[in-house]
C-alpha cells in the first residue's frame, strides 16, 4: 500500500492517475474507484463503490446480486482476492474503513497493490499496520508552475514575450497549488492584456472562487476548536512559534495541542524548523476570506481584524466591534516592531 496525502488541489489524484497508467499492464485486473469521500455520503454510497470494483475486477457487469456491503465484502475475498490487482483508492476521509469494505488484505494475492489518497494523513497512518508507505505531496517549483499555466494559458510551456513578465506575477500568487495554476490558465486563456491586469489584482487580494470551494472541504471537516485556532493562524500567527499563542487557546478551551496536530494532518498547517506556523498561501487567503464574509461591509462586525488601517479605525473611531475576538496593531518602537494582539 502506498498513501498519497496533501492539501486539496495538490495533485494527489493527478499522481495516482499517472502511476496507475504507467504500471496498470503490469497486473491481472485493475479498478480505479474515484471521489470515495463523496460517494460515501449517498444511500448505498459504500455498495456501489464495492459494486463498481467487482465489475472492473469481474470483468462483468452484472453484479445486480450484491445487495448489502457484506455481500459486497465476501464477494471480494471470495473472488477479487484471486487475482493479482492493481486498485486505486482516491479521495478517503475517516468515513472509510479499509477491513469494513475489503475484508482482509492478507487474502489478496501476492504483488497486488493499492494506492490510495487522503487529505488526511492520519486516515493513512491507520493502514500502517498493513505497511502503508506515505508520500506527502508538496507544491510545485516556480518553473514547474509556469510550465503547468503556461500550458493551460497559452496552449505551450513557455509565455509570449509580452505575457512573461505578468504569467511570472500571476503564477507567484498561486503558491505553487496546481488547481489554482490550472483554472486560472484556463480563465485567461485568449483573453486581452487588460484582462490579465484585472484578474491579477483580484488573485493578489483572494483566491479564485472554485479554488476556494475545493479547499474548505477540509476546513469545514474540521470541529469548531479547530476552525478557530486555524482562522487565528492565518490571520495573525503565520511565522511566530505556536507557545505564545497557545496560552491563549488553553485559556479558551480549544486543546491546542490535539487540535494543531489535526491541521497538520490534514495538511493545512506546517510546523517550521523553530516551531513556527507556516501555511500555503492559498489556504491563508481562503481562511481570511471566511473571517471577510462574516461582514464584508463592516470590519469591525467580524470575529478577526488583521489589517493594521481597519484595526485603528475601529477603535479611534470608537465604533460598536462586540464580535471582534481580536485586532492587531502594528507598533512601531524605535528599532522593533511588535504585533500586539489584543483580546476584547
Amino acid at each position: 500500500m502506498v498513501g498519497i496525502h496533501g492539501l486539496g488541489g495538490i495533485g494527489k489524484t493527478t499522481i495516482a492517475t499517472a502511476v496507475y497508467s504507467e504500471i496498470s499492464t503490469r497486473f491481472d485486473r485493475r479498478s480505479f474507484l474515484e471521489n470515495i469521500r463523496e460517494t460515501q455520503k449517498h444511500k448505498d454510497g459504500t455498495m456501489s463503490l464495492q459494486k463498481k470494483l467487482i465489475s472492473n475486477i469481474m470483468k462483468t457487469d452484472s453484479v445486480g446480486f450484491v445487495d448489502n456491503v457484506n455481500e459486497g465484502r465476501r464477494l471480494i475475498q471470495d473472488r477479487v482476492c484471486l487475482f493479482k490487482v492493481l486498485i486505486i483508492l482516491d479521495d478517503v476521509d475517516e468515513t472509510f474503513n479499509f477491513e469494513d469494505f475489503f475484508g482482509n488484505p492478507k487474502k489478496f494475492a501476492s504483488g497486488s497493490r493499492f494506492i490510495i489518497t487522503s487529505r488526511n494523513m492520519k486516515v493513512l497512518s491507520t493502514l500502517n499496520k498493513n505497511k502503508c508507505k506515505l508520500y506527502g505531496v508538496g507544491e510545485m517549483s516556480p518553473q514547474l508552475s509556469l510550465q503547468l499555466f503556461c500550458k493551460h494559458a497559452f496552449k505551450k510551456n513557455a509565455p509570449p514575450r509580452e505575457y512573461k513578465v505578468i504569467s511570472k506575477e500571476i503564477v507567484s500568487t498561486t503558491g505553487g497549488l496546481p488547481l489554482t495554476l490550472k483554472v486560472v490558465g484556463s480563465l485567461l486563456f485568449r483573453e486581452e492584456i487588460y484582462i490579465w491586469k484585472d484578474k491579477l489584482a483580484h488573485l493578489r487580494e483572494m483566491p479564485e472562487k472554485e479554488v476556494v470551494l475545493r479547499l474548505r472541504i477540509s476546513y469545514d471537516a474540521l470541529g469548531y476548536e479547530a476552525k478557530q485556532i486555524f482562522l487565528d493562524i492565518v490571520c495573525f500567527f503565520i511565522g511566530m512559534e505556536k507557545e505564545l499563542p497557545s496560552y491563549m487557546w488553553d485559556d479558551y478551551k480549544y486543546h491546542p495541542a490535539s487540535n494543531i496536530n489535526i491541521l497538520i494532518q490534514r495538511s493545512m498547517i506546517k510546523m517550521g524548523d523553530d516551531n513556527e506556523f507556516q501555511v500555503h498561501d492559498q489556504l491563508r487567503d481562503m481562511g481570511r476570506e471566511i473571517v471577510r464574509e462574516e461582514n464584508i461591509e463592516e470590519p469591525w462586525m467580524r470575529s478577526r481584524v488583521w489589517q493594521k488601517h481597519e484595526g485603528l479605525n475601529t477603535l479611534l473611531d470608537k465604533k460598536v466591534f462586540s464580535n471582534v475576538l481580536q485586532i492587531r496593531l502594528l507598533i512601531l518602537c524605535n528599532y522593533l516592531d511588535t504585533s500586539l494582539i489584543f483580546l476584547l
